[in-house]
């Protein structure tokens, strides 16, 4: 008799960890599946924007000089707008913000209008539509800026370094941008992009990628300063 009860207790013994090995394997298999579900699903939209000639958010520029004026000639650029993440960004939207020392604009421009930055500094901004942007889909917005340019700075900037008695106006200036990206599928993510005006000298001292105004029969256009480009 004690030895059938012990037979039958050592079964149901058995069959509960045969239960408890089952359910434990359940659940790693239900772990790894929801695990490898969320590293091969789709990422969320992702939205970035770039200057077009840079490929970057900085464009080292030596704009050309017209003392006449304490305003830059027109620049033509174009800002890219990409999607790098895995799902579209329906209704994407772009803000571009500046202070009064850029003015910018687009014939993208749905709304221009007055706004604020901390310290209650005034701003323009102007709303740009975009639609929907597919996962790794980029497209082009020309835009056109005119920015500050006083006539000692364009003095420096046109001149040899050497000749520039005041060294402090050989220092480049630097104009921002505000990009706030969104769409309906993504928050909003904001990114500043810089125009780094300055003699050409010194901003190659600082990087390669210096660009100039050229001008010819298709009008002005951004480019890249080659090794061989001379210094003024």
């Amino acid at each position: 008799m004690s030895k059938s009860r012990s037979s039958a207790g050592e079964k149901k013994l058995s069959a509960e960890r045969v239960i408890l090995w089952i359910g434990a394997i359940c659940g790693i298999l239900v772990s790894s599946y929801t695990l490898f579900e969320k590293l091969t699903a789709p990422t969320e939209p992702r939205l970035v924007v770039t200057f077009f000639e840079s490929s970057s958010d900085i464009l080292n520029l030596s704009p050309s000089t017209d003392t006449s004026i304490e305003q830059t000639e027109e620049i033509p650029l174009q800002l890219k707008i990409e999607n790098t993440g895995g799902r579209v960004a329906k209704n994407a939207k772009l803000y571009l913000s500046h202070y009064p020392d850029v003015v910018l604009t687009s014939h993208y421009k749905k709304e221009e209008k007055y706004t604020w930055n901390t310290p209650n500094e005034a701003m323009k901004q102007l709303s740009l539509m975009l639609e929907d942007i597919n996962p790794g889909e980029s497209f082009l917005i020309p835009i056109s800026l005119r920015i500050d340019f006083p006539k000692d700075f364009q003095q420096a900037v046109s001149s040899p370094r050497e000749r520039v008695k005041n060294k402090d106006l050989l220092v480049p200036r630097e104009h921002h941008i505000y990009c706030d990206l969104s769409s309906d599928t993504s928050p909003n993510k904001r990114i500043t992009l810089k125009i780094v005006l300055g003699n050409l000298e010194v901003l190659r001292e600082r990087t390669q990628d210096v660009f100039w105004l050229g001008h010819g029969e298709g009008g002005v256009r951004v480019l890249k300063a080659k090794e061989d480009f001379p210094s003024r």
